[in-house]
C-alpha cells in the first residue's frame, strides 16, 4: 500500500507546527497486519501537489491500495477530499472516533480515506483496514468489568484492556487522546443509545 498524511501544519516547525503521528502509527499498524508498505507521502494543502504525488507514487509502485488520513471532512481546505471527490464517496458512519470516511479510486488504486484525528485514525484502521487488506484477530464477547459510557445517536468506539473480569475502558474518549490508548489492547464496542452497566456483554476488537 502507499500510505498519505496530510495537513501543511503537520510536522511543521515552529509554535504551529504538530508532530506526524499519524504515518508513523500506520506503518506500524500495517506492519502488525501484514501489510507491506511500498511508499509513506505527506501532503501540505495543496491539490496540485498531492494529485502529482500521488499519481507519482501509484505509477511507481501498483500499489493494493492507498490509505490517506486527514483531509476529508467540510472544511474549506480539506486537500484529499477535494482531489478525489470526483471518483467516490465521502461523507459520515454512525460511529465515534471516526465518523468522518471516504472510498475513493486514483489511476486505478482504490483510496480509502480515514479522519484524521489520531484516535479516529487508529479506530478506522482497526475496523475497515486491517480485515480487509491484511489480518486482525478475531472479534469476541466479553462482560463489561466497569460502567461504560456510550452515545445517544451513534456506536461508541471505546480503547480497552481484557482482564481477568473481561474488558475494561481505558482513556478518554476523545479522538484526539493518542497516548491514552497506549495501554489498550482492544476496542469496545458501545452500542447506542446510551452506555451500559458492569457485566454487560459487549463485541471487543483485539488487537
Amino acid at each position: 500500500v502507499i500510505l498519505c498524511t496530510g495537513g501543511a501544519e503537520i510536522g511543521g516547525t515552529g509554535a504551529a507546527g504538530i508532530p506526524d503521528a499519524n504515518g508513523p502509527m500506520l506503518e506500524a499498524l500495517c506492519a502488525r497486519a501484514g501489510i507491506e508498505v511500498a511508499a509513506r507521502l505527506h501532503t501540505d494543502d495543496d491539490p496540485a501537489r498531492l494529485s502529482a504525488d500521488l499519481a507519482a507514487a501509484v505509477d511507481a509502485h501498483s500499489p493494493t491500495a492507498v490509505i490517506t488520513s486527514g483531509g476529508i471532512s467540510a472544511g474549506k481546505f480539506e486537500v484529499v477530499r477535494r482531489v478525489l471527490e470526483g471518483s467516490g464517496w465521502f461523507g459520515h458512519v454512525d460511529q465515534q472516533p471516526g465518523g468522518p470516511q471516504g472510498l475513493a479510486s486514483f489511476r486505478g488504486a482504490p483510496v480509502i480515506c480515514l479522519p484524521g484525528n489520531p484516535v479516529s485514525t487508529l479506530v478506522s484502521f482497526l475496523l475497515f483496514v486491517a480485515p480487509v487488506l491484511g489480518s486482525a484477530p478475531a472479534p469476541l464477547t466479553l462482560p463489561l468489568a466497569q460502567d461504560a459510557p456510550g452515545l445517544p445517536d451513534r456506536d461508541q468506539f471505546l480503547r480497552g484492556k481484557v482482564t481477568a473480569d473481561g474488558v475494561r475502558p481505558v482513556g478518554g474518549p476523545g479522538s484526539h487522546l493518542l497516548a491514552q490508548a497506549l495501554e489498550a489492547d482492544c476496542l469496545i464496542r458501545i452500542p447506542a443509545p446510551g452506555g451500559l452497566p458492569a457485566g454487560d456483554r459487549v463485541r471487543v476488537h483485539p488487537f
